[in-house]
């Protein structure tokens, strides 16, 4: 639970680029620091709104930026306030400043990922209701190339396949997991394998893994309603386990949401194991 103490002096007001050293200090070293960028960095999400402050004599004191990816819902994609201050009552006013943006913009639901302990108690003392939790799964298992079994065809993502991708992504996702095309070309950019599946002609499914130091991470596996139930993720999943396979990555991680059974027994029974790591998503309707 937070303490309060006055802190009336600091006043809320829009985010302006003279604020951005600041926040990106409070974001790169402070102990009160919740970025959920996704495939923006904060530069990216610096321009868009809402995004308020909370400033004292210029000296920011708190940061939250309330973001729209899609039509209807909102992520806080930055959550931020300087290790002196206390994140209740600092972010409150920032989040009721939002609040009138938001819903002028037909949002009506807004989502937060906790990626620090402090975000729970927040969430839930805003009313938030938590939805489910976002949990890791690793693969490090050192065997030789798995058979892709699947007659479809595997191939490339290219520019032109971005529209197609978007669709299987819409529909493959609920709520607020989806992305738009903007985001989805900015996740193709930083991917190191991406491919789609091609079935009849038709572009049926996706995936999209990135690499680092620590191996690769499969971001985004999607197929289309209609067409899941026949093997099409698994082809895709095994194809990528096999490029990192003959490339030397043996240690390839992926996320998943803790009530999406499917989702589960897939990466289970490809070896993946789950990390026991988590991360709490919550929910408002408003």
């Amino acid at each position: 639970m937070f303490s309060f103490s006055s802190h009336a002096t600091y006043q809320p007001e829009p985010f302006h680029p003279a604020y951005r050293r600041q926040i990106q200090s409070m974001l790169t070293d402070g102990e009160y620091a919740n970025a959920h960028l996704d495939w923006k960095g904060p530069r990216g999400w610096f321009q868009e709104t809402p995004f308020w402050v909370n400033v004292k004599r210029r000296r920011v004191g708190a940061a939250l930026a309330v973001l729209s990816d899609m039509p209807g819902v909102a992520w806080w994609r930055v959550a931020a306030v300087r290790d002196d201050l206390e994140p209740l009552e600092l972010l409150t006013p920032l989040w009721e400043s939002a609040l009138p943006e938001l819903k002028a913009r037909n949002i009506d639901m807004v989502a937060v990922l906790a990626l620090q302990e402090w975000v729970n108690d927040l969430a839930a003392q805003l009313g938030f209701a938590h939805a489910h939790d976002v949990i890791a799964l690793m693969r490090e298992t050192r065997v030789e190339p798995m058979p892709v079994t699947h007659e479809l065809q595997i191939l490339p993502i290219g520019v032109a396949d971005i529209d197609a991708v978007t669709h299987i992504d819409n529909t493959a996702f609920r709520m607020p997991w989806a992305h738009s095309s903007e985001m989805l070309t900015e996740a193709l950019n930083m991917a190191a394998y991406a491919t789609i599946a091609i079935l009849d002609g038709t572009v049926v499914g996706y995936q999209l893994t990135t690499e680092g130091s620590y191996g690769a991470h499969l971001a985004r596996l999607a197929v289309l309603p209609g067409h899941q139930g026949k093997k099409i993720g698994r082809a895709l999943a095994v194809d990528m386990i096999n490029h990192f396979t003959a490339k030397g990555v043996h240690s390839i991680g992926v996320n998943t949401q803790s009530d999406n059974d499917h989702s589960l027994k897939l990466y289970q029974s490809l070896d993946f194991q789950l990390t026991g790591e988590g991360f709490p998503v919550w929910l408002k309707r408003i």
